[in-house]
Parts: structure tokens; C-alpha cells; sequence
């Protein structure tokens, strides 16, 4: 995969990945709501909210068989819905998993 900043991100243009990362731009307000608070359930909401976004987002933008640009764009979304899932579930004290 190419560095992110070489990756062309305004090709992700589908609805499902729009949604996935309008999702993904909540998780600072939501970990400083959180913060402020001092409620948890915050990041729980978000976690599983980006999971669905995630899970609908897999359903229909295939990486294997796309142009290598778009393969690219959404490889590049689906590892940061991966780290910001990942660190939401630290921030809530569970370890996520690295392979299923």
C-alpha cells in the first residue's frame, strides 16, 4: 500500500464509505465528550456504531478486483476504521483482537 498521503481519498465516493468516514471524524468529540462527562458509554456507542459502518462499508467496497487506486483509497479507510476502533476499545480497557 502506498503512504497515505499519496493514496486519492476523493475516490471513496460511495455512499457506505461516506458514512464510514463521517463516523470516523466523531471519534475526537466523542472521547472529549467523554472525557468531560466522565462517561464511558460515549466510546462504547462510538465502538459499536463504527462497527456497523465497518461491517456495512465490507459489504460493498471490495478491495480485490478494483483499480489499484481505489484498491489503495480503501485499503487506507479500512485501517483507519481499524486503529480508531482498536483505540477506542483501549481507551475502554479491552484489548482488541489482531487476527480472526
Amino acid at each position: 500500500m502506498p503512504p497515505i498521503d499519496q493514496v486519492d481519498l476523493s475516490l471513496l465516493q460511495e455512499p457506505e464509505a461516506i458514512f464510514l468516514c463521517e463516523t470516523l471524524g466523531r471519534y475526537p468529540s466523542v472521547v472529549a465528550l467523554a472525557q468531560q462527562q466522565l462517561e464511558p458509554v460515549n466510546i462504547v456507542t462510538f465502538a459499536l456504531d463504527l462497527s456497523h459502518a465497518i461491517s456495512s462499508a465490507i459489504e460493498k467496497l471490495w478491495v480485490i478486483g478494483q483499480s489499484p487506486e481505489v484498491a489503495a483509497a480503501r485499503v487506507a479507510l479500512y485501517s483507519a476504521a481499524r486503529i480508531a476502533l482498536g483505540n477506542a476499545l483501549r481507551v475502554i480497557g479491552l484489548t482488541p483482537l489482531e487476527r480472526m
